[in-house]
């Protein structure tokens, strides 16, 4: 974990795990609180993040796919030109790659910041289609977690938590822990909505229920 109350500090630690951008404490006379706990399993960052005091984060241009998922607090976040969106624990705002990030956070924001890496998850939905994308994916700028689908993603991320405050869990195998990273990608794939998801729908097959059915009727 870092902490730290230095905001110089604070900006070239966050800035080396997710992308360099400069905070703006909005309180007078308010110190910084800093505190990351960071884990990056193959093209998946995870980060739960905090500043103390109310403040302005204000990023780069981003390379990849963010979504970030307040824990406490409020947030009021923006991805370039598109519409902004007021976050909760069940609605996180999501970040495209080739926009800048605008955020605010209320006093005692907490929140659980992913990056995925653009490359991979451009591959792993061309796998999903079964052809490559003739144009950039672009997803909505909020996440449903109330959904079925996305609801499952969210359980995802609580298996790469407890995972990882475990030092006998699965994440020592490469194998398991792949699995988990294709798991958190594909959760978000199938689970939040994008230009791509009415074909994926239209494009799966329907499960085949019969044998769990049998064994537990």
């Amino acid at each position: 974990m870092i902490r730290t109350v230095d905001l110089d500090e604070a900006h070239a630690e966050v800035g080396a795990v997710f992308l360099p951008h400069r905070v703006e404490v909005l309180e007078r006379a308010a110190e910084l609180d800093m505190q990351l706990n960071a884990l990056r399993l193959g093209a998946v960052t995870a980060g739960y993040l905090r500043y103390g005091p109310k403040i302005r984060t204000l990023t780069v241009e981003a390379s990849n796919y963010h979504v970030n998922l307040p824990l406490t607090g409020t947030t009021r976040s923006r991805s370039g030109l598109r519409e902004p969106v007021e976050s909760t624990p069940r609605r996180p705002a999501v970040f495209m790659p080739r926009a800048p990030a605008d955020i605010m956070w209320s006093a005692g924001s907490t929140q659980l910041c992913l990056m995925l890496e653009r490359g991979v998850v451009d591959r792993e939905l061309e796998k999903l289609l079964g052809h490559p994308l003739p144009r950039p994916l672009e997803f909505a700028v909020a996440m449903d977690l109330t959904t079925g689908a996305a609801s499952t993603w969210l359980t995802a991320l609580d298996v790469l938590q407890r995972e990882a405050d475990r030092p006998d869990g699965m994440l020592r195998f490469p194998a398991a822990a792949g699995h988990l990273e294709g798991l958190v990608i594909h959760g978000l794939l199938l689970g939040h909505r994008h230009n791509y998801s009415e074909e994926l729908r239209r494009g799966a097959a329907a499960p085949d229920r019969g044998w769990f059915a049998r064994r537990w009727s």
